[in-house]
């Protein structure tokens, strides 16, 4: 059903969340699986000026897909990681299509703006998404 599962790891409760529904369903379908993150950067800048900030950002996400690989481990499913910059919702997509996925896996609400989670029902990285993706895509709450 799902050969090619994405799972998006920004490092939050629920992503972290979400990834363990990404394995169970990789492990169910013998999916393979390919873990997200986006650095947020805006369009233009340069993430090489950051200097030892990027390298403290990229350390972030690196140990949150760490974290999820190892989940993935114990399950026997091997995944695929990867850290990007730029627009979360832009990157996630570009990323979906290129590799071909068929289910994209992703948490209600991410590291975003979280006092405007009385105004909207899911993120908004969550809903442009889900509005926009070519595949499947699997929002948790």
């Amino acid at each position: 059903m799902f050969k090619k599962i994405l799972a998006t790891v920004d490092g939050s409760k629920e992503s972290l969340n979400a990834s363990g529904y990404a394995i169970d369903l990789a492990s169910k379908y013998r999916s393979k699986l390919m873990l997200l993150s986006v650095v947020p950067f805006p369009p233009g800048e340069v993430p090489e000026l950051l200097g030892s900030e990027e390298k403290r950002i990229t350390k972030f996400f690196s140990n949150a897909l760490k974290k999820v690989e190892k989940k993935a481990k114990i399950k026997k499913i091997k995944a695929k990681s990867e850290i990007r910059f730029g627009e979360p919702v832009e990157e996630i997509l570009r990323y979906a299509k290129k590799e071909k996925v068929d289910l994209i896996v992703l948490g209600e609400w991410g590291r975003g703006v979280r006092a405007k989670r009385r105004m909207r029902l899911i993120g908004h990285v969550s809903e442009e998404v889900g509005n926009s993706a070519d595949c499947s895509v699997l929002i948790i709450k």
